[in-house]
């Protein structure tokens, strides 16, 4: 090979790496995930429910699902849905409608659930909020991008259902 063509080759590998946007993006989705978190930092388990309304969510469905749960965009915002299989739909909406932390929701489940919902509204800080519906930042994601986003949701989700002042100690009114 041409030295020319192992430079050009060894310039494209560096852009490449230079590039790489999901560093900045994750770092993006946690700053918001502590915005919209910082008025509940008074009890932990964290009311989802009033996270999801900052965050445009209209509705949080159970319903048999293949997945663990997903994020629908509707004209006004967004719906979350979480996978039901094994209970009544309306009755887990009811539980967890009672105080938004999921405290009601069946025991051995509850977690999950906490967890898949905490997973959506993460993937709604990829979203231009100020357009009606709201506007994906992301255009089409490879395989790998779409690995990044969902492991950078995964981190957004424990920083919302475990913000860092009660890691670091800054509070200990915990009422699971």
């Amino acid at each position: 090979m041409s030295e020319s063509k192992k430079n050009s080759k060894t310039r494209k590998q560096q852009v490449g790496k230079a590039i790489d946007p999901w560093p900045a993006r994750r770092q993006r989705m946690l700053d918001a995930a502590y915005k919209a978190t910082a008025a509940q930092l008074h009890a932990v388990p964290t009311n989802l429910i009033a996270i999801a309304q900052f965050r445009r969510v209209r509705r949080i469905r159970f319903q048999p699902l293949l997945v663990c749960g997903g994020l629908a965009v509707t004209e006004s915002g967004f719906e979350i849905l979480v996978n039901s299989s094994d209970f009544n739909g309306l009755e887990l909406e009811t539980a967890f409608s009672k105080d938004g932390t999921g405290r009601h929701l069946p025991d051995g489940y509850k977690r999950q659930m906490r967890f898949t919902i905490a997973h959506e509204l993460a993937h709604t800080f990829q979203f231009n909020l100020n357009k009606n519906p709201p506007e994906n930042f992301l255009s089409e994601l490879s395989s790998a991008a779409l690995a990044s986003l969902e492991r950078a949701c995964n981190d957004v989700a424990g920083a919302i259902l475990l913000p860092s002042p009660f890691l670091v100690g800054g509070h200990s009114k915990c009422t699971t």
